[in-house]
């Protein structure tokens, strides 16, 4: 079974239930609230009633994709999950250059070296134009969830994602039910 890590411990994949795929929970620090103060989310309390309204209407889990640079805090986190009763999942990834200080380390280490980083979520390419009539949460979940079953399988394997034979990989996700296949299934146009 697959595993998931919250702030609280590890839950199987099957409890997630309902889960809002990107949300910041707290973002207390860094560059990008240098630039946009009305970004600022550092109230626990506001952040446990609203999480209390997401549980209400039946959401279970919110992936919080707050980088360590704008003050991620594993133990507010923690206390906001315990006391809303919706799981966090604590992701780690890249953010927008624009959002760090000169001196972050991401600055100091090449991407070669971080070979075994699977990226996903706004990885796709569109115009400025289309970026803003396009909705990004399926495609952003999609890919999720793919990069996610990539790195359980290569676990498995014991070895590393991009050395996956494709067969296994599309059949792993089509398990899961995804859409790997749009355009046979719906005969809708790419």
């Amino acid at each position: 079974m697959t595993k998931f890590r919250t702030v609280l411990g590890d839950i199987d994949s099957q409890a997630l239930g309902i889960t809002d795929a990107h949300a910041h929970v707290l973002m207390r620090i860094g560059l990008i609230l240098l630039k946009q103060a009305d970004f600022r989310l550092d109230d626990e309390q506001k952040s446990i009633e609203e999480l209390q309204d997401y549980f209400r209407f039946g959401g279970r889990t919110v992936i919080d994709s707050a980088p360590l640079s704008i003050g991620r805090d594993p133990d507010p986190l923690e206390r906001i999950s315990q006391q809303s009763g919706v799981r966090i999942v604590a992701a780690t990834r890249f953010h927008k250059t624009k959002c760090y200080l000169e001196s972050h380390w991401r600055y100091r280490r090449s991407f070669a070296s971080e070979s075994k980083l699977l990226v996903a979520g706004r990885c796709f390419s569109a115009t400025h134009d289309a970026h803003s009539s396009v909705r990004r949460m399926a495609q952003c979940m999609a890919m999720g969830q793919a990069a996610g079953r990539a790195a359980v399988l290569a676990c498995e394997s014991g070895v590393q994602p991009r050395e996956l034979r494709y067969c296994k990989f599309r059949d792993a996700l089509l398990d899961l039910h995804a859409t790997l296949e749009t355009r046979k299934a719906t005969a809708a146009p790419l």
